[in-house]
């Protein structure tokens, strides 16, 4: 006689845990970025910028579903402003100015700069409001554990 198995068919993926893998991820990734910032030439400076706007771009793409329409809004509107910011600026080039001078001549990027960082300061606002980051009173839970 043959014996019956009953499987259990329950999954042990967990899309919050890898979520929040993928936060971490990014957010460390800019960390970095953020850190060489400096090593790099002014006419590397904007690609980098470009870099981390395409990791803060992919934060809220992660987080987008759980956010409520005024959060979208305003999330949405300082990305396009940003991106139309990075469209807008001209790449940093070696010339010389009208006193003959050689160097690099771009525009300043201390706008696109700040713009970058009040980004993601609102998506680290809206990742605390939804439960992406552990909270601060009960350290050991987080959205992983819920």
């Amino acid at each position: 006689m043959v014996e019956e198995q009953i499987i259990n068919k329950e999954s042990g993926y967990d899309q919050k845990a890898f979520l929040q893998l993928r936060l971490h991820q990014n957010l460390s990734k800019l960390d970095e970025l953020n850190f060489q910032l400096p090593q790099f030439r002014p006419s590397q400076q904007l690609e980098i910028y470009n870099c981390q706007f395409n990791i803060l771009a992919s934060i809220l793409s992660t987080i987008y579903s759980k956010l409520n329409p005024t959060e979208k809004e305003e999330a949405n509107k300082l990305r396009v402003e940003i991106s139309n910011m990075i469209k807008a600026t001209p790449k940093p080039h070696w010339g010389r100015d009208a006193r003959g001078r050689e160097g690099w001549f771009f525009i300043t990027l201390s706008t696109l700069s700040e713009s970058l960082i009040k980004f993601r300061f609102l998506l680290e606002e809206l990742m605390d409001a939804h439960g992406f980051n552990p909270s601060k009173e009960n350290v050991g839970q987080a959205i992983a554990k819920q």
